[in-house]
Protein backbone atom coordinates (compact mmCIF):
# COMPACT_ATOMS: atom_id res chain seq x y z
CA UNK A 1 0.00 0.00 0.00
CA UNK A 2 1.19 3.47 -1.17
CA UNK A 3 1.72 6.40 1.45
CA UNK A 4 -0.92 9.56 0.43
CA UNK A 5 2.76 11.18 -0.51
CA UNK A 6 3.78 8.38 -2.71
CA UNK A 7 0.29 8.20 -4.48
CA UNK A 8 1.05 11.97 -5.21
CA UNK A 9 4.45 11.66 -6.31
CA UNK A 10 3.08 9.03 -9.00
CA UNK A 11 0.34 11.28 -10.21
CA UNK A 12 2.36 14.13 -10.96
CA UNK A 13 5.38 12.02 -12.36
CA UNK A 14 2.57 10.35 -14.55
CA UNK A 15 -0.01 12.90 -15.59
CA UNK A 16 1.35 13.86 -19.04
CA UNK A 17 -0.61 17.12 -19.31
CA UNK A 18 1.08 18.30 -16.13
CA UNK A 19 4.53 19.97 -15.91
CA UNK A 20 6.25 17.37 -13.63
CA UNK A 21 5.59 14.40 -15.66
CA UNK A 22 8.42 11.55 -15.69
CA UNK A 23 10.37 15.04 -13.58
CA UNK A 24 11.57 13.01 -10.19
CA UNK A 25 12.10 16.75 -8.99
CA UNK A 26 8.96 18.26 -9.91
CA UNK A 27 6.76 15.49 -8.62
CA UNK A 28 8.51 15.30 -5.36
CA UNK A 29 7.52 18.83 -5.05
CA UNK A 30 4.31 18.45 -5.88
CA UNK A 31 3.51 15.28 -3.78
CA UNK A 32 5.12 17.87 -0.43
CA UNK A 33 8.55 16.15 0.01
CA UNK A 34 10.88 18.53 1.78
CA UNK A 35 13.78 17.57 -0.19
CA UNK A 36 14.01 17.42 -4.00
CA UNK A 37 16.87 14.75 -3.21
CA UNK A 38 14.43 12.36 -2.40
CA UNK A 39 13.80 9.57 -4.66
CA UNK A 40 10.08 7.74 -4.64
CA UNK A 41 11.42 5.68 -7.22
CA UNK A 42 13.41 3.55 -5.02
CA UNK A 43 10.76 1.69 -3.91
CA UNK A 44 9.70 -1.39 -5.79
CA UNK A 45 5.78 -0.66 -5.22
CA UNK A 46 6.19 2.82 -6.33
CA UNK A 47 7.98 1.79 -9.31
CA UNK A 48 4.86 -0.48 -10.22
CA UNK A 49 2.67 2.15 -9.83
CA UNK A 50 4.29 4.01 -12.06
CA UNK A 51 4.79 2.04 -14.74
CA UNK A 52 1.11 0.36 -14.68
CA UNK A 53 0.08 4.54 -14.97
CA UNK A 54 2.58 4.82 -17.82
CA UNK A 55 0.80 1.78 -19.78
CA UNK A 56 -2.73 2.82 -19.13
CA UNK A 57 -1.33 6.33 -20.58
CA UNK A 58 0.72 4.05 -23.68
CA UNK A 59 -2.76 2.15 -24.54
CA UNK A 60 -4.48 5.11 -24.42
CA UNK A 61 -2.65 7.14 -26.17
CA UNK A 62 -2.50 3.71 -28.82
CA UNK A 63 -6.11 4.11 -28.96
CA UNK A 64 -6.55 6.97 -30.21
CA UNK A 65 -3.83 6.15 -33.29
CA UNK A 66 -0.71 7.32 -31.66
CA UNK A 67 1.94 4.27 -31.97
CA UNK A 68 5.52 4.23 -31.73
CA UNK A 69 5.38 3.89 -35.81
CA UNK A 70 3.31 6.62 -36.27
CA UNK A 71 5.35 8.81 -34.09
CA UNK A 72 8.71 7.85 -35.69
CA UNK A 73 7.18 8.82 -39.33
CA UNK A 74 6.30 12.19 -37.77
CA UNK A 75 9.72 12.53 -36.72
CA UNK A 76 11.36 11.48 -40.15
CA UNK A 77 9.28 13.96 -42.04
CA UNK A 78 10.08 16.91 -39.38
CA UNK A 79 13.48 16.24 -39.65
CA UNK A 80 13.31 17.30 -43.15
CA UNK A 81 11.12 20.30 -42.44
CA UNK A 82 11.79 23.35 -44.58
CA UNK A 83 10.16 26.73 -45.52
CA UNK A 84 9.75 28.39 -48.07
CA UNK A 85 12.15 31.52 -48.94
CA UNK A 86 10.82 34.39 -51.79
CA UNK A 87 13.31 35.62 -53.71
CA UNK A 88 13.16 39.26 -54.78
CA UNK A 89 14.40 41.50 -57.84
CA UNK A 90 14.21 45.27 -57.54
CA UNK A 91 11.34 45.44 -55.01
CA UNK A 92 9.03 42.12 -57.00
CA UNK A 93 9.09 38.88 -55.96
CA UNK A 94 10.88 36.50 -58.70
CA UNK A 95 10.94 33.29 -57.10
CA UNK A 96 10.25 30.96 -54.42
CA UNK A 97 12.87 28.31 -52.79
CA UNK A 98 12.29 25.61 -50.28
CA UNK A 99 15.18 25.59 -47.96
CA UNK A 100 15.91 23.91 -44.57
CA UNK A 101 13.94 24.61 -41.68
CA UNK A 102 16.72 24.39 -38.83
CA UNK A 103 15.04 25.95 -36.12
CA UNK A 104 11.84 23.06 -37.17
CA UNK A 105 14.45 20.19 -38.10
CA UNK A 106 15.87 21.27 -33.96
CA UNK A 107 12.60 20.79 -32.42
CA UNK A 108 11.93 17.09 -33.57
CA UNK A 109 14.95 16.02 -33.14
CA UNK A 110 14.66 17.46 -29.16
CA UNK A 111 11.59 15.92 -29.16
CA UNK A 112 12.40 12.64 -30.88
CA UNK A 113 15.63 12.67 -28.07
CA UNK A 114 12.76 12.72 -25.46
CA UNK A 115 10.59 10.37 -26.61
CA UNK A 116 13.00 7.47 -27.65
CA UNK A 117 14.80 8.44 -24.26
CA UNK A 118 18.01 9.05 -26.26
CA UNK A 119 18.54 12.28 -24.70
CA UNK A 120 21.69 12.71 -22.76
CA UNK A 121 21.13 12.94 -18.83
CA UNK A 122 22.95 15.89 -16.84
CA UNK A 123 26.28 14.66 -15.88
CA UNK A 124 26.38 12.36 -19.05
CA UNK A 125 30.04 12.74 -20.89
CA UNK A 126 29.06 14.30 -24.66
CA UNK A 127 31.26 16.06 -26.97
CA UNK A 128 30.33 19.57 -28.31
CA UNK A 129 29.60 20.54 -32.04
CA UNK A 130 29.51 23.85 -33.29
CA UNK A 131 28.93 25.13 -37.07
CA UNK A 132 30.43 28.55 -37.74
CA UNK A 133 29.04 29.80 -40.91
CA UNK A 134 30.57 33.22 -42.22
CA UNK A 135 27.81 35.51 -43.65
CA UNK A 136 28.74 39.57 -45.19
CA UNK A 137 27.77 42.33 -42.89
CA UNK A 138 26.17 43.73 -45.94
CA UNK A 139 23.84 41.77 -48.23
CA UNK A 140 24.55 41.95 -51.96
CA UNK A 141 22.41 43.44 -54.33
CA UNK A 142 21.91 40.36 -57.37
CA UNK A 143 24.10 42.61 -59.26
CA UNK A 144 27.16 43.08 -56.62
CA UNK A 145 26.79 39.02 -56.04
CA UNK A 146 26.88 38.40 -59.56
CA UNK A 147 29.83 40.59 -60.16
CA UNK A 148 31.60 39.63 -57.26
CA UNK A 149 31.36 35.54 -57.86
CA UNK A 150 30.79 35.53 -61.73
CA UNK A 151 27.57 34.19 -61.04
CA UNK A 152 28.56 30.98 -59.35
CA UNK A 153 26.78 29.98 -56.28
CA UNK A 154 28.83 29.61 -53.45
CA UNK A 155 28.58 28.20 -50.32
CA UNK A 156 31.08 29.12 -47.83
CA UNK A 157 30.81 27.26 -44.77
CA UNK A 158 33.75 26.40 -42.03
CA UNK A 159 33.55 23.78 -39.34
CA UNK A 160 35.59 24.56 -36.68
CA UNK A 161 36.08 22.49 -33.34
CA UNK A 162 34.84 23.87 -29.76
CA UNK A 163 36.21 22.86 -26.82
CA UNK A 164 34.51 21.08 -24.17
CA UNK A 165 33.57 23.69 -20.93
Amino acid sequence: MLTGQQEDFVVAFTNPDAPTFKDKKLSNVAAGYKSVNVNPLKSKLVRRQVETSLERVRKELRKRGVTEGRLAEVLGRGLDAERTELVTFQGKITDAVKVPDFHAQHKFLETGLEVFEAKPKSGESTTNVAVVLHVPQQPLSIEGWEAKHGAKKIVDVTVEPVKAP
